[in-house]
């Protein structure tokens, strides 16, 4: 089983709440609430591995899959707008040219 893991911004309140999905290029929820952006947050991997699939990517559309969080960022001027102070942990590693060609 694949476990997806999810990277949130909100504020310290936990309200309008951004889901990342680092794993995969561009996968953004957003929900009002921290639950309410988790609980959509399947749906939207699912239809995001659809469209791959649909645009000749190889993935599994219909392999189960897990998710887990791994950093929840509850600080800074504009979170739950899409800036996570500057990015998430993994933002920083340097990534291999042939991750670099296929997001190019």
């Amino acid at each position: 089983m694949i476990t997806y893991d999810l990277y949130l911004e909100s504020g310290p309140r936990q309200r309008k709440t951004m889901v990342h999905v680092l794993d995969m290029l561009g996968c953004v929820v957003a929900g009002g609430t921290t639950q309410e952006a988790l609980d959509v947050t399947p749906d939207a991997i699912k239809a995001y591995l659809s469209f791959l699939h649909r645009h000749g990517e190889p993935v599994e559309v219909d392999v189960p899959f897990s998710t887990q969080v791994v950093e929840h960022i509850m600080e800074g001027p504009w979170l739950g707008n899409g800036n996570p102070a500057g990015g998430f942990t993994p933002d920083f590693d340097p990534i291999t040219i042939k991750q670099r060609d296929r997001y190019l």
